[in-house]
C-alpha cells in the first residue's frame, strides 16, 4: 500500500516523469518511512531527481503524525457533520492511519483520525477520495460497455456491487457516470468527464428507499497482477 501511495502522489504532482526516476523517489521515500534514510538526505535525494518537493512533505507528515495525538474536535459536528469538508490535516491521519491498521477496522481508524469523524466518515473518505488505488481518468469506452452491462445485469440501485466490477472505479463515480450516460443517450463521450470534486463525490447520496445503505464503501484494492499503498 505505501508503495502504491507513493507512486501516486509523485504522479500528481510530476507529468511525465521517467520510470527509472520514479523509482529511484520511491526507493528514496520507502527508506525513509521506514527509518532507512533520514530527513535531510531524502530530501535532498527527491530535490536532486527533481520530484517536486510537497511528494517528501506530504510523506514526512504522515510519518510525523504518528508521535502526535489525535486531532481535537474544533467543529460542531452534531448535526451538520456531513457538510464540513475535511482538512489536510485529516487526510493526512487518514492516511497513516490506514498504512499502520490496513483499511479495516474503522473504529481505530476514526479513533486515530480524532476530530470528531466517525467510522463511516473516515471509510466514505478513504475508499471515494484517498485510496491511491482510484482512477480519476476519463472514462474509457471499454468501461462504459463495462458499466451499461453490469447495470443491465445488477440494476440500478447495486452500485457496491457495480463497482466491483470496474477495478479503480467508485460506487460514487459508477452512479455519477451512468447518469451522465444515460443523459447522453448512452453514448459513450471518452473526452468527457464526470469526475467530481472530492467532497461532493464523497457526500453524494443514493436514495435510501431505492438500494441499501451506502454507509461502509466498497474497499479498491489491486488486482492480483498489480499488487505492489493522502
Amino acid at each position: 500500500m505505501l508503495q502504491q501511495l507513493i507512486k501516486h502522489e509523485i504522479s500528481k504532482s510530476n507529468y511525465n516523469i521517467r520510470e527509472d526516476v520514479q523509482s529511484q523517489a520511491l526507493r528514496a521515500l520507502e527508506d525513509f518511512y521506514n527509518d532507512i534514510q533520514n530527513y535531510q538526505d531524502t530530501k535532498n535525494a527527491i530535490m536532486r531527481l527533481g520530484i517536486n518537493v510537497s511528494v517528501f512533505d506530504k510523506i514526512a507528515r504522515i510519518k510525523e503524525s504518528y508521535c502526535e495525538p489525535p486531532l481535537s474536535d474544533q467543529h460542531t459536528y452534531q448535526h451538520h457533520r456531513k457538510a464540513i469538508p475535511w482538512t489536510e490535516s485529516e487526510d493526512v491521519r487518514l492516511i497513516a492511519a490506514v498504512l499502520k491498521y490496513s483499511a479495516s477496522d474503522w473504529k481505530v481508524i476514526a479513533s486515530y483520525v480524532g476530530c470528531g469523524r466517525n467510522s463511516s466518515q473516515c471509510n466514505l473518505r478513504w475508499n471515494r477520495v484517498l485510496n491511491p488505488y482510484i482512477s480519476n481518468k476519463s472514462w474509457s469506452h471499454e468501461e462504459d460497455m463495462k458499466l451499461l452491462s453490469a447495470v443491465q445485469m445488477l440494476g440500478r440501485t447495486a452500485w457496491n456491487s457495480i463497482s466491483k466490477m470496474l477495478p479503480g472505479r467508485t460506487d460514487a463515480q459508477c452512479r455519477l457516470r451512468y447518469l451522465f450516460l444515460s443523459q447522453s443517450g448512452g453514448q459513450s463521450h471518452t473526452s468527457r468527464s464526470t469526475k467530481s470534486s472530492e467532497n461532493s463525490e464523497e457526500e453524494t447520496e443514493i436514495p435510501r428507499k431505492r438500494r441499501p445503505s451506502i454507509t461502509i464503501a466498497p474497499s479498491l484494492s489491486p488486482s492480483p497482477m498489480s499488487f505492489g499503498f493522502f
